[in-house]
């Protein structure tokens, strides 16, 4: 096995000198909603759809098996 496959351990910290990050001069992050259509799709849903028998709709389900 050559020496730079040798497994090291990592160094420990230095913790007399913490690390510090700078303050960015980027604006803050603005938060949007999420644009979902799911009210859009369920008002779709209720004006294309006919009335129909809870019946007749679980009957046709047991003819497609």
């Amino acid at each position: 096995m050559r020496k730079t496959m040798v497994p090291h351990a990592r160094p420990v910290p230095k913790f007399n000198k913490p690390f510090l990050p700078q303050k960015s001069n980027k604006e803050i992050t603005k938060p949007k909603s999420p644009n979902l259509r799911v009210i859009k799709r369920t008002e779709r849903r209720t004006m294309m759809a006919p009335p129909t028998v809870s019946a007749a709709t679980s009957a046709s389900a047991g003819q497609m098996r």
